[in-house]
């Protein structure tokens, strides 16, 4: 393990740590188990009944097997390193992971086979399910974010980074927006996944609504993104500065 893993703790030490020891086929796994519940969203509401039926199957079948998949490496890698400091953390991120899964899961089942739970808890728990791994990045990002600028080291990979962490915050709000359908358009046209990431997109750059626009608890989660927004646009810009100007004063 290397001094730069020594120096960091929390999920972003962990897949650092991860990502350094682990097996290629391991690293793919785990690649791939945020990497489709970024496209997830994409899919959208098909049209019909049939539809609807094949691809939620589809759906949630990828889901729970790469979820799976990424339990037993995690659990084979924290017990090969069980004596690691941060194993803590890889408990934390296993735990994580099935309560995710646990979640899918109970969603899929009660869908398939009870029709009197109420749709909106459905929603509930398949959309906290979709974003906790979309957070689980941005924290990490948001950690690497700051390592670096406390090391004073701003080259192009960090201003990337926050331009990958600020569009997986608007992505992220935009999923939930979608999920539990809290967005909606003036014309009345049914609202697919590009318009809840336009409005969410707006919401967090506070540049206001035009033709899509949040309902119902989708205000109140309107507001807590453009604070989100403001704060995290603010995080970065005095990181960044405070990096540059310490690069200055030991030039």
């Amino acid at each position: 393990m290397n001094d730069t893993i020594h120096e960091q703790t929390g999920p972003l030490g962990y897949f650092e740590h991860f990502f350094t020891e682990a097996h290629i086929p391991s690293r793919i796994i785990l690649i791939a188990y945020f990497v489709v519940f970024l496209i997830t969203p994409l899919y959208g509401l098909p049209e019909s009944k049939e539809q609807v039926r094949f691809i939620s199957g589809t759906i949630v079948a990828v889901l729970a097997t790469v979820q799976v998949l990424a339990l037993i490496v995690l659990a084979i890698f924290n017990r090969i390193h069980e004596h690691s400091p941060l194993k803590a953390t890889g408990r934390y991120i296993f735990l994580t992971i099935l309560i995710i899964l646990l979640l899918f899961m109970f969603s899929f089942t009660v869908t398939l086979f009870i029709g009197n739970v109420p749709f909106w808890a459905l929603r509930v728990t398949t959309s906290i399910a979709m974003t906790i791994p979309l957070l689980l990045v941005v924290i990490v990002l948001v950690q690497s974010i700051i390592f670096m600028g406390r090391t004073k080291r701003i080259p192009r990979l960090p201003i990337f980074l926050a331009f990958v962490m600020i569009f997986l915050l608007i992505y992220t709000f935009g999923t939930f927006y979608f999920i539990n359908g809290l967005i909606a358009k003036a014309d009345g046209v049914p609202v697919n996944f590009a318009d809840s990431l336009y409005a969410s997109g707006l919401a967090f750059t506070s540049l206001g609504f035009y033709d899509s626009f949040p309902v119902g608890f989708g205000r109140v989660l309107a507001i807590f993104e453009s604070i989100s927004g403001y704060v995290t646009i603010a995080l970065i810009t005095t990181i960044f500065l405070q990096a540059v100007l310490g690069q200055r004063k030991s030039e």
